[in-house]
């Protein structure tokens, strides 16, 4: 059974995609305050100004991951691979390996679809993934670039 990308499924996914990869960035998020605080050795005000920083890059990082995984989504999954786990197919940390797409889940595995290779769907990740990067790394220095009012 192939999953084609419906409107509904988009929504989930990307719900999905918000919560829990928002819950690591959270946790990674917590990680730089704690280690920056020790750092300024309790100076919170100074930490939370570092920490602050790390946090808008993993929101901006967070919005443009799942807007590349939307686009994920919509033109790989599905047409050059189908694998059981297709709620998290697209990550912008690692691509997809031949691992996941067999993996089983319900009796069923995935698959490259329509000829594809694993090194064609790969090469795809990565046009999505450094495009999400570099939008997330650009996003991050226009705002900081602005001066408060």
């Amino acid at each position: 059974m192939h999953i084609q990308a419906s409107g509904f499924k988009l929504l989930l996914t990307t719900f999905l995609y918000f919560m829990v990869v928002g819950g690591i960035y959270l946790a990674v998020f917590s990680g730089f305050f704690v280690t920056f605080a020790l750092a300024y050795r309790g100076k919170m005000s100074k930490a939370w100004q570092s920490a602050s920083r790390v946090g808008i890059f993993l929101i901006l990082l967070l919005f443009y991951g799942a807007i590349g995984q939307i686009i994920w989504n919509s033109a790989v999954f599905g047409k050059l691979y189908y694998s059981t786990d297709y709620v998290f197919g697209y990550l912008p940390f690692y691509p997809i390996t031949q691992a996941e797409i067999n993996a089983e889940f319900a009796g069923e595995r995935g698959a490259l679809l329509n000829g594809s290779s694993l090194w064609t769907v790969n090469s795809v990740w990565s046009i999505i993934t450094a495009c999400v990067w570099i939008t997330a790394t650009l996003s991050y220095y226009a705002i900081r670039s602005k001066k408060p009012a």
